[in-house]
């Protein structure tokens, strides 16, 4: 059985005043759902291209080099705009803070 969360943090459960606990944890579900979406492009662009060769061909082996090379000059940019779009600003110490102060909430234990 989990241990009971204090009101507001973002951790608790359904029926509890979780506002300003969800309010925190918005910028960690858009971290996770860009970080989904960069690796599904970058597998994805593996397969992006059909062809009748074989996938050791040297002409596959470049067409995929490619399409890895532009998927990966591509995902800082993504990166950066994610940053921009949810506010959050990265400090000198590395630890990522949104605009209105609050930091992804910890793990529960």
């Amino acid at each position: 059985m989990a241990a009971p969360q204090p009101p507001g943090s973002p951790w608790a459960g359904p029926g509890s005043a979780a506002a300003p606990g969800a309010a925190r944890a918005g910028p960690c579900w858009a971290a996770l759902l860009g970080c989904l979406s960069l690796a599904c492009s970058y597998v994805g662009s593996l397969y992006v291209w059909g062809s009748p060769l074989p996938r050791d061909h040297p002409a596959v082996i470049k067409r995929r080099f490619t399409s890895v090379l532009v998927v990966s000059g591509l995902a800082p940019a993504l990166v950066w705009l994610w940053k921009e779009l949810t506010g959050v600003k990265v400090s000198s110490g590395g630890s990522s803070k949104t605009e209105g102060g609050s930091q992804c909430p910890p793990k529960p234990r």
